[in-house]
């Protein structure tokens, strides 16, 4: 049997607390699997990755506390290749996830399997009667999607259609299938979305997926996609995937060259994603270009709030400055809390100092207020604050 390591050591770091909150299917799971005594419903293709489970960036290395771990779901997995369906039905009614995060990712590995060699018997078990928790259902249901949808789209597609399944659920997997297909089929994926029609008002997002991978690999055909939404309330979101692949581009001019293709009342918010994406590419040339957008809103709120994540920290003073004079009152104090709070705790007396440089207004009260209540900030610089507040 030919297992892929690596969805063992996703696993483990998230057991070991390296992925937080993230589920086996957002980390993009599959489990490839010969067939064993089970026919195998996917096409034969297996993905092998030789040598221990390594995840780089989590310090797992197939040793230590994530060793055993890394051992007891590759022996989980292993031994799922023998289960019968009913095996499978009374494992996974076994596991408590609420509980167990390795019961949650053994579930995961368990139905991902199951899905892999009998997509449809999954899907049916999950919706039908059984002991699961009805949120324990859901969520697995989506590793079932998700797994499927890799080698057979449109099956995925035709059950969500022919689901009895409660809307607020199917959208979430109609949402993840579109992203998927997107990636192989922008077109059919368009298509099929502009047909399903169980669950309208939350439609967008999948736009906004096809849009985005239509900007990426064909930017040629994106104005052919939008005509394809003009007039309909999905149009937003269209604009939006591409302007978030626009964004990604080395020269602003050309990201508003683009932008310049869509209707005036589509640019403004066109031009708030796209600095999303541009701000990772030059944070200064953004913050710039950010403000430029005149009119105060909560959007340029979270913009700016954002974009001084990517400033350089040798220079909070300066990134303050901007970021305070491109927020509205009630925004100030996220910005204080994002900029001052590391800041501060790092040189309290710079921060002092740079309170005593500011005009006396209500931005720099704020932070002056904070800065006094600092231990340790020297008694001169709170004497010489007080002393400015007080005029």
């Amino acid at each position: 049997m030919k297992t892929i390591y690596w969805i063992i050591a996703v696993a483990v770091a998230f057991v070991l607390g390296g992925l937080g909150g993230r589920s086996l299917e957002q980390a993009s799971t599959s489990a490839d699997v010969d067939s064993g005594q089970t026919k195998s419903y996917r096409p034969a293709v297996v993905t092998e990755t030789s040598g221990s489970a390594q995840v780089s960036d989590r310090g797992l290395s197939g040793s230590g506390e994530g060793d055993g771990v890394v051992m007891q779901l590759r022996g989980f997995l292993d031994s799922l290749v023998n289960y019968s369906t009913s095996d499978l039905q009374s494992t996974l009614e076994e596991l408590n996830p609420r509980e167990s995060r390795e019961d949650r990712f053994k579930a995961n590995l368990l139905v991902s399997h199951w899905a892999e060699i009998d997509p449809e018997g999954a899907r049916n078990f999950l919706e039908g009667d059984n002991e699961l928790e009805d949120y324990f259902s859901a969520t697995m249901m989506g590793v079932v999607y998700s797994t499927w949808a890799k080698y057979d789209v449109e099956a995925v597609a035709a059950s969500i259609e022919n689901s009895d399944t409660d809307k607020k659920f199917l959208t979430s997997q109609s949402i993840n299938m579109v992203r998927q297909w997107a990636e192989s089929d922008p077109a059919r994926a368009m298509d099929w979305l502009q047909s399903f029609d169980k669950d309208k008002a939350h439609k967008g997002p999948s736009y906004t997926y096809i849009l985005e991978s239509v900007a990426e690999n064909s930017p040629a055909e994106v104005s052919q996609y939008l005509e394809k939404l003009e007039g309909s309330e999905y149009y937003r979101y269209g604009v939006s995937g591409a302007a978030k692949v626009w964004g990604r581009d080395e020269n602003w001019s050309n990201v508003e060259q683009n932008l310049a293709s869509l209707p005036e009342d589509a640019q403004a918010k066109a031009r708030i994603d796209a600095l999303y994406s541009f701000t990772k590419v030059d944070p200064y040339e953004a913050s710039a270009q950010i403000s430029n957008i005149e009119e105060a809103s909560r959007e340029k709120n979270a913009l700016v709030e954002y974009a001084v994540r990517f400033f350089d920290d040798e220079n909070p003073g300066q990134t303050l400055e901007w970021a305070l004079s491109n927020v509205t009152e009630g925004h100030m104090n996220r910005i204080s809390n994002r900029v001052v709070g590391p800041w501060i705790s790092e040189e309290p007396n710079e921060v002092a100092q740079w309170v005593l440089t500011q005009p006396n207004d209500k931005a720099t009260r704020m932070i002056a207020k904070r800065v006094l209540n600092n231990e340790d900030v020297s008694s001169g610089l709170k004497d010489q604050i007080n002393q400015m507040i007080e005029n």
